[in-house]
């Protein structure tokens, strides 16, 4: 009889606990769209707002994005967002003295597309939206929030205050607790950036499903290495016995 190795039996464990850890589902913007240039919207009074649309993307597992920006006042220099396909992120900013009232994000599908859903749940060990914040005015942040709309036009809201950072999650449980919503057929979701306050910058580089927790050697997983040792070391000395 052959045995594995105390080293490949290491390595197995090893292996078999990093396979825990996915990659995407889904990614709701890379912003790294191949067949686009830059999208730049910019608004200054005296119109307020401004609307953008981009469609048929590849940067992303919906069809369509559409940016949109309202400012406050009529005495102010306005405001822009920035999406960079070849540096991979958006970027929402606001000059000199102008407050953002709503920095809106929409993606949705072309009426001609089949099945036109996203399942935000296609990769079971996924728990949560996440956006990978590269820059923030972290002093004030703003308020980010997900509206998500499924098949069946139901549609649940959920926002976090952000002034940090770092990959920001919005779990999966949280959205389903604000009303009946099929995390399975996603139709269309908003991103609403609120709450800035004057001369506010931020800058992300992802949206896409993952885990709140990555893979971490856990207790458990202690025990069961060290379970695997002992059988091991009394297979051998019965091998030897033999």
């Amino acid at each position: 009889m052959k045995f594995l190795t105390a080293s490949s039996l290491v390595i197995s464990t090893f292996v078999l606990g990093l396979s825990q850890t996915t990659v995407s589902a889904f990614t709701l913007d890379a912003f790294s769209d191949s067949n686009e240039s830059l999208q730049n919207l910019q608004v200054f009074p005296p119109s307020t707002s401004g609307s953008d649309p981009d469609t048929f993307l590849s940067g992303t597992d919906f069809d369509n994005r559409t940016i949109e920006l309202t400012i406050l006042g009529e005495n102010q220099s306005g405001a822009s967002i920035l999406i960079n396909p070849f540096a991979t992120s958006a970027f929402v900013s606001s000059n000199a003295g102008t407050t953002i009232d709503s920095a809106k994000f929409t993606w949705d599908f072309d009426v001609n597309t089949n099945p036109g859903y996203v399942n935000f749940k296609d990769d079971p060990t996924h728990d949560s939206l996440q956006i990978e914040i590269l820059s923030i005015d972290q002093v004030a942040g703003a308020n980010f929030k997900f509206t998500l709309t499924d098949s069946s036009s139901d549609v649940v809201m959920l926002d976090q205050d952000i002034s940090s950072i770092g990959t920001q999650n919005f779990l999966y449980a949280d959205f389903e607790a604000q009303g009946n919503i099929n995390l399975n057929e996603i139709t269309k979701v908003n991103l609403d950036i609120t709450n800035a306050t004057q001369d506010f910058d931020t800058s992300f580089d992802f949206i896409m499903s993952g885990q709140e927790v990555p893979f971490e050697f856990s207790p458990t997983l202690g025990i069961i290495i060290g379970g695997s040792f002992i059988g091991f070391n009394i297979l051998r000395k019965r091998s030897k016995q033999k």
